[in-house]
């Protein structure tokens, strides 16, 4: 199988992709923590 143009999920057809990332106070100054999640949903068909 051929691999989409940017090799993402985000090449599959009728596949929903989002993200959140959260980082604590102190993440910028190196002492935090970060964290994050990625979701995939297939699309739904309209009726």
């Amino acid at each position: 199988m051929r691999t989409g143009d940017r090799n993402s999920l985000t090449d599959v057809a009728g596949l929903l992709v989002g993200h959140y990332t959260e980082l604590d106070s102190d993440a910028s100054m190196g002492a935090g923590a970060a964290t994050g999640c990625t979701v995939d949903k297939a699309a739904s068909k309209a009726n």
